[in-house]
């Protein structure tokens, strides 16, 4: 799986699902589902001892999202009907046993805070979000919106509504507000724009096309400033640290194609290099090119870090393949 120091390297093609990293002190613990099998593994970054958790076999899993202690992960599974398809959602805890169904064909699935659980459907009239506990109880109303094809960032707090991005189109970025569920506009007109919020939710990192170019940008939800940065990626390729000082993204080392359309389609991959932002001082610093240390091309996406801002966990999008970073 991964290699120790400073040097980065896969010795396995394990193809995950999902993951999320955390502190168990004095190391970081890395739990993934395995696509193929459904299995749930543990690996201790530190330590290197690789541990696998649940056999439950879950076979066609799609997606996965973890709870923050790694114990729950809702497993989503696409499932062919004689009317199409459907997307069924399993809360599966780690160690197989138990769990629940939830409802089905949610378009997306969020976990903010240690318990609580932030589901988005679409519906007829555009789409509702619901909030509840992971365990599935205590279920309610969010916000419904006319809007379609939302996606939602949320921390410290903070729900981030943000229109499907599109090189075609304008998008807009809301703040949900969390008594009555209305929305108050961030940002926007902004073609492209694709956006995730800060553990402490008082920044927004987001990324959009000027004069056909990518640029990345921060914006202060506090003061309403934006400051853009020196780098161009989009923040599916990148993780906030745990105290919003610091953003870790996979910057390609040229932008193929149109962004960001054609990298949802899978039409481009790129070749990334790893960056640190230090938001404070706006400074980029380079982590690691990819490429030079034999790893190869790698689509980095799906990043996670630890609270200390030890662990750097990634996919890479063109395989499935898992990757760690030991900073």
């Amino acid at each position: 799986l991964f290699l120790p120091g400073k040097r980065l390297s896969t010795s396995t093609t394990t193809q995950s699902t999902a993951t999320t990293a955390y502190s168990v002190d004095p190391d970081v613990l890395v739990a993934y589902l395995d696509r193929e099998s459904g299995n749930v593994f543990n690996f201790m970054a530190h330590a290197r001892t690789l541990t696998r958790i649940s056999n439950k076999t879950l076979p066609a899993i799609q997606e996965a999202v973890w709870s923050t202690d790694a114990s729950l992960a809702f497993v989503r599974l696409l499932e062919k009907t004689s009317a199409g398809e459907q997307i069924n959602t399993f809360a599966l805890p780690s160690d197989g046993n138990g769990g629940y169904v939830l409802e089905r064909n949610i378009s997306s699935l969020y976990v903010t805070g240690s318990s609580t659980l932030v589901a988005l459907l679409p519906t007829t009239g555009g789409s509702v979000a619901t909030i509840a506990s992971i365990t599935g109880v205590g279920a309610r109303t969010l916000f419904t919106s006319a809007l379609a094809s939302l996606r939602l960032s949320i921390g410290g707090g903070s729900t981030i509504a943000t229109t499907k991005a599109s090189s075609k189109a304008s998008g807009y970025s809301f703040l949900v507000t969390p008594k009555d569920g209305s929305f108050v506009r961030l940002l926007g007109p902004l073609t492209g724009l694709t956006t995730t919020v800060s553990p402490s939710g008082k920044f927004l990192l987001y990324s959009y096309l000027e004069g056909g170019k990518l640029t990345l940008a921060v914006f202060d939800i506090t003061t309403h400033t934006a400051t853009r940065l020196p780098l161009s990626t989009i923040p599916e390729k990148c993780v906030w640290s745990s105290d919003s000082q610091s953003i870790f993204c996979g910057v390609p080392t040229s932008i193929l194609g149109t962004y960001p359309d054609d990298w949802y389609q899978g039409a481009t991959a790129s070749s990334d290099r790893l960056w640190r932002i230090d938001l404070p001082s706006r400074v980029a610093t380079q982590v690691i090119d990819l490429q030079t240390v034999g790893a190869g091309a790698v689509d980095a996406v799906s990043l996670d870090i630890d609270k200390n801002s030890d662990v750097l966990i990634f996919t890479n999008r063109s395989d499935g393949s898992l990757w760690m970073y030991d900073l």
